[in-house]
């Protein structure tokens, strides 16, 4: 695993209150115990205590997801496993205490919706309250405490909110289920890491800079096609000339158009309120419409919680 000297270096300009904001904020406490040990000093106790909760919390997800694939396939075939379930498989095997888990994410069928709804419900998994966010409607997310571990899964029906059809190549895993094939998987955590989160966590950028170096046969212009087709180019272009400026230089053609506006500041998201940061939120999405409706609702929604 490489590490990345330009990415480390913002955190170690800061003192000791910022640094535990930022490594919290972030969820790196198992990162930065097993790769930035220099930026912990007075944190290290911290760390360590966090890194080998997260040890004992990802055995039980994964114990949990391997105990619920073969009922949910019985019920839809097409069960895809996204996200940070599948890093656990490969890209932090070595040592999954590294990576903050906070759910399980699944895309199903939406025709088994109800049916896997009605297993987990049989297992004693409760339904959250459906959120009314247009962005979050084709989410349904349930939990269950399991060994002292609260496990949130949440079931997509579609990969992102902005399209009804998505067109992907999967591939199928050991235990049955699949995955997005490699292309697919990058664009999507690109989008998800850019498109849905204006770069809001560095454990994803993390993700991703990590996937490209355990798999640097990647077909980019089968990710740019795939990204044209998603209606998310913007975002994919972005979050690779981030990865280029921050982590390693490894696909220095690819970047957004205004790529030097991705500072340090921005992608350690110190502050949501900045310039800099509303703009990128626009810079990120191919459709100004798109952008804008999402905007609104989003201003709508942060008002009326306010009142509520």
């Amino acid at each position: 695993m490489s590490i990345s000297n330009n990415l480390s270096a913002f955190l170690l300009k800061q003192g000791d209150a910022a640094r535990f904001y930022l490594i919290n904020h972030h969820a790196l406490w198992g990162f930065t115990y097993k790769n930035w040990s220099k930026h912990l000093a007075p944190l290290k106790d911290e760390a360590k205590k966090v890194y080998l909760k997260q040890w004992l919390q990802n055995q039980t997800y994964q114990k949990v997801l391997k105990d619920l694939i073969p009922q949910i396939l019985k019920i839809d075939e097409s069960l895809l496993i996204l996200k940070g379930m599948n890093h656990l498989d490969d890209l932090y095997k070595e040592d999954i205490a590294i990576r903050f888990m906070s759910d399980i994410d699944l895309l199903v069928d939406p025709k088994k919706l109800e049916q896997i709804k009605d297993l987990f419900e049989s297992l004693g998994f409760i339904k959250n309250t459906e959120s009314k966010w247009f962005g979050d409607k084709h989410k349904m997310e349930f939990q269950k405490v399991i060994d002292g571990v609260s496990i949130t899964i949440e079931l997509h029906t579609k990969l992102f909110y902005h399209l009804e059809h998505f067109t992907f190549e999967k591939e199928k895993k050991d235990n049955g289920s699949w995955q997005l094939k490699l292309e697919e998987r990058l664009v999507f955590l690109c989008t998800h890491y850019a498109f849905q989160h204006t770069m809001l966590k560095l454990y994803w950028f993390i993700d991703i800079a990590l996937l490209i170096e355990m798999y640097p046969n990647i077909d980019w212009n089968r990710c740019k096609e795939i990204a044209k087709n998603w209606q998310v180019k913007q975002s994919f272009l972005y979050t690779i000339g981030a990865i280029n400026q921050f982590w390693n230089p490894i696909a220095p053609a690819l970047k957004g158009r205004f790529q030097s506006l991705i500072s340090e500041e921005l992608i350690w998201n110190t502050n949501q309120r900045s310039i800099r940061y509303l703009l990128a939120k626009n810079l990120f999405k191919d459709s100004i419409i798109t952008n804008l409706r999402y905007s609104l609702l989003w201003l709508v929604r942060k008002n009326s919680n306010k009142q509520s």
